[in-house]
């Protein structure tokens, strides 16, 4: 077996990078750049790190030499083979990375008390390991994206500025990416071995939740500090309504303990602050909005005037429920900054559409836009009349006071969201 200094692929999980990187654990500032390197292949795909069992794996682990991405090379002891091609099968992973987890669990976690060759406790055993790695790949992204955009005086900033690109060229193409793997995951089938047994089903479908709140993390610190266009916003309000926030689950019925109960509340709260967020409503209260330089720029979703539209549809038939009412209020906001800008007649040509269904077009005389009155209650005021009255004051309070903006929530109900009253949450809903 290599050695801890000649195999970091191994000695160096992912669970301990994600330490470092949030500072909860050192490395030398030249380790942590290697080790964040040698696993560049993972970090660019947080949402399924790992690719299936390939024929080309299978034949270097037959060959019992094994050189991994780092230049280590593994000698893989015959009695080892059978335990990494049945982990392989198991999780349907790679079998040099099914390797890499089966020495990283022995090394940091041993073997079970109840291991023998011939039962399934050491598939049972790794297979939490991998599950870990998994959460621990998803948060490493979500706490780079962290340093580089939020946490400029952290130690790790600079190592973040540096290494982000190499993984994440495309901010706003990753949001994009990872809004569809979340609406994947909700209807994501269980392999048939799974299913199976319902243990293991169970304990397969939480980790699907787990996921799904790891990726709305990264969502959000993906599209902070982004003016989100037009498609990534549709997309995401699509996503929203189809899953009913998340809640909408293909195995729910799988997920009915109290820890399954946590994870899609966190879930629900989580999806409600990125919705708003991506609206950037401070952006909306510090400048004064004019779509005709909007427009012109193509910067942010009011650039899209048919992509407007097409949010503005999906609002609209926001289901008589309490829980949406943030987001009622927040395109609320948003209507009546465009509608104030139409009323003044200050509107491009490609808004007009949209300007009908919100308001009256401004008339034309002489080739000059005429201001118009508004109606006695225009649509902003209809949407923000609607949250009101769904209870918007009482959902903001249970907001507040849950895991994700409350430590005290967060411990108390052991809440799995990993950064809990995160002052960008915070900030999003001042606004």
């Amino acid at each position: 077996m290599a050695s801890n200094d000649d195999a970091s692929l191994i000695d160096i999980t992912f669970q301990r990078l994600q330490l470092v990187i949030s500072g909860q654990s050192l490395l030398e500032p030249e380790q942590l750049s290697s080790t964040l390197a040698h696993r560049k292949d993972k970090l660019k795909n947080p949402s399924d790190p790992y690719p299936p069992p390939s024929n080309a794996s299978k034949s270097k682990i037959e060959s019992g030499r094994v050189k991994l991405a780092d230049d280590s090379v593994i000698q893989v002891e015959e009695e080892h083979k059978d335990h990494v091609f049945k982990i392989s099968q198991a999780l349907d992973i790679d079998q040099i990375d099914a390797l890499i987890i089966f020495r990283g669990f022995i090394l940091n976690e041993g073997l079970p008390s109840d291991f023998s060759p011939e039962n399934q406790s050491l598939v049972e055993a790794v297979t939490g390991f991998y599950f870990d790695e998994r959460i621990a790949i998803m948060q490493c992204v979500s706490s780079l994206l962290n340093l580089k955009d939020h946490n400029v005086d952290d130690v790790n900033h600079s190592m973040a500025a540096e290494f982000l690109p190499e993984i994440v060229p495309d901010q706003l193409q990753l949001a994009k990416d990872i809004v569809a793997a979340i609406a994947e995951r909700t209807t994501r089938p269980l392999p048939r071995s799974v299913l199976a047994d319902p243990r293991t089903a169970a304990r397969w479908a939480k980790q699907n939740l787990r996921e799904q709140l790891c990726l709305l993390e990264i969502l959000f610190a993906a599209s902070y500090p982004l003016n989100c266009d037009g498609d990534l916003v549709y997309q995401l309000y699509e996503a929203l309504y189809k899953t009913d926030l998340g809640m909408e689950q293909k195995y729910s019925y799988l997920m009915l303990d109290e820890a399954c109960g946590r994870l899609r509340q966190d879930i629900q709260s989580l999806f409600l602050v990125v919705a708003v967020q991506v609206l950037k409503l401070d952006k909306l209260l510090d400048e004064p909005l004019d779509l005709e330089l909007v427009t012109k720029s193509q910067h942010g979703y009011l650039a899209s005037p048919d992509r407007v539209e097409a949010i503005h549809n999906l609002i609209f038939k926001t289901p008589l429920d309490n829980r949406y009412s943030p987001l009622l209020l927040a395109w609320g906001f948003v209507l009546t900054k465009l509608t104030e800008v139409i009323v003044a007649g200050d509107i491009p040509d490609d808004y007009s559409s949209f300007a009908s269904v919100i308001n009256p077009t401004p008339s034309r005389r002489g080739g000059h836009r005429q201001p118009v009155e508004p109606p006695s209650l225009t649509a902003g005021e209809e949407f923000i009349s609607g949250a009101m009255e769904r209870q918007f004051l009482e959902t903001m309070l249970l907001l507040l006071r849950s895991p994700l903006l409350s430590t005290a929530a967060h411990s108390t109900l052991s809440s799995s969201i990993s950064e809990p009253n995160n002052g960008a949450y915070r900030y999003v809903l001042k606004c």
